[in-house]
C-alpha cells in the first residue's frame, strides 16, 4: 500500500487510521515459505511540524519446521513501531528513527516487509524445551526416548574417550 502524504505535510491537523494486510506467502526463507497468512497491519498517521508521525502495529504467524525436531510449528508475533516521516534528512537524522518520503509517498508494504524479515527468528523452535532428534536413529525425543546406546561416542572423539579412561 502506497500512501500519498502530501496532505500531512501541508497541514498540522491531518490524521488518519489505516487497516490493511500484506501477503508474504511467496517469501522463501531457508527453503520454506513461513508466512501462510497475511500480516495484519494497523497504521496511524498524524501530521506535525512539517513531518508525519507513523505509529504502526502488525501481527503475523510464522509456520515452519522446528529447527531441532523438524515438526511443523506455528507461532504468532506482533510488533509496534513509531517513525517520523520527513521529506529531507540531515546527517544526524540518519539513525533509523526517520523515514525519508521521496515525492511525499510512503510504501507501507515495504516497511512491513523489512520489519518482519529483520525480526525473523534465527532459531525457530516448537517449544523452548524441545529435545530434538536422536543423532543415531532420528527418533523425535519429544515423543519418547529411543533404544540407542547413549554412551556411544562419536568416532572422531574416540581418542579423547580413551585418554579419559586411562586417567581413571
Amino acid at each position: 500500500m502506497i500512501v500519498n502524504l502530501e496532505k500531512y505535510f501541508l497541514s498540522d491537523d491531518a490524521e488518519d487510521s489505516l487497516q490493511f494486510s500484506v501477503d508474504l506467502k511467496e517469501i522463501e526463507i531457508d527453503g520454506v515459505y513461513p508466512f501462510p497468512f497475511p500480516v495484519k497491519v494497523q497504521a496511524n498517521l498524524k501530521s506535525f511540524s512539517n513531518s508525519v508521525l507513523l505509529d504502526i502495529q502488525f501481527s503475523y504467524i510464522i509456520q515452519k519446521p522446528c529447527d531441532r525436531c523438524l515438526e511443523v510449528a506455528k507461532e504468532e508475533y506482533s510488533e509496534a513501531n513509531s517513525y517520523v516521516i520527513v521529506t529531507a534528512l540531515n546527517e544526524e537524522d540518519q539513525d533509523g528513527r526517520y523515514i525519508l518520503a521521496e515525492n511525499k509517498l510512503l510504501n507501507l508494504d515495504e516497511l512491513v516487509y523489512s520489519s518482519v524479515i529483520t525480526e525473523f527468528p534465527t532459531k525457530f523452535l516448537c517449544s523452548s524445551d524441545c529435545k530434538g532428534l536422536c543423532p543415531m536413529c532420528g527418533q523425535n525425543l519429544n515423543e519418547g526416548d529411543c533404544s540407542c546406546d547413549k554412551k556411544q561416542v562419536d568416532p572422531r572423539l574416540e581418542v579423547l574417550r580413551q585418554l579419559m579412561d586411562h586417567k581413571e
